[in-house]
C-alpha cells in the first residue's frame, strides 16, 4: 500500500461506512476507509484463477483494489521474491519504502514481504502463536490498521 495526503477524517469515516453497507460487510469498513486515506490497495494471492477470481469478486470489495495479482497469472507464488517483484513492476509509481503487506499467512504473506524487502503486518484475529517468521507489525482486527499505518508514515 502506498499513501498520499488523506481527506478529512469525518468524510472518510462516513464514506467508508456507506460503502461498507453497500458491500454488505461492515468488517470491510476499515479496509475501504484506506481508499479514502488515499492508500492504493492491491490483492495478491496464491491459487488458481478459477477459484480465486470468483472469491475476490464475491468479496464485495474487489472494485476498490488498484490491482489484483494471482500467482498463476504472475508465474510465481508467494513467498517467492519474484512474485512480489513482478507485482511491483505492474503497479504505477510503486515504491518499496512506502509499502506494506498485510496478510494472514506467516509462511506466504509475511515471509514473502520479508523476502521482497517491504514492511509486513500480520493480521492474526485468532491470536495464533508466532513461529520463527516475525512480522514488523501485528493486528488482530482490521480496525487497528488505519491507526497502525498512521503511526508508521
Amino acid at each position: 500500500m502506498q499513501k498520499v495526503a488523506p481527506p478529512p477524517a469525518p468524510f472518510c469515516r462516513c464514506r467508508a461506512e456507506f460503502l461498507a453497507l453497500k458491500v454488505r460487510n461492515l468488517r470491510s469498513a476499515p479496509l475501504i476507509c484506506l481508499i479514502f486515506y488515499n492508500f492504493y490497495i492491491s490483492d495478491i494471492t496464491n491459487g488458481i484463477p478459477e477459484v480465486q477470481k470468483p472469491r475476490i469478486k464475491d468479496s464485495g470489495v474487489s472494485e476498490f483494489f488498484s490491482g489484483i495479482f494471482l500467482s498463476e497469472d504472475i508465474g510465481y507464488a508467494k513467498p517467492d521474491e519474484r512474485f512480489f517483484e513482478e507485482c511491483f513492476k505492474r503497479i504505477d509509481g510503486f515504491q518499496k519504502e512506502e509499502s506494506i503487506i498485510v496478510g494472514d499467512s506467516l509462511s506466504s504473506d509475511i515471509q514473502g514481504g520479508i523476502n521482497a524487502g517491504i514492511l509486513t503486518c500480520h493480521f492474526n484475529p485468532k491470536s495464533n502463536p508466532y513461529n520463527k517468521i516475525k512480522p514488523d507489525y501485528k493486528i488482530s482486527d482490521l480496525s487497528e490498521l488505519i491507526p497502525l499505518l498512521d503511526s508508521i508514515k
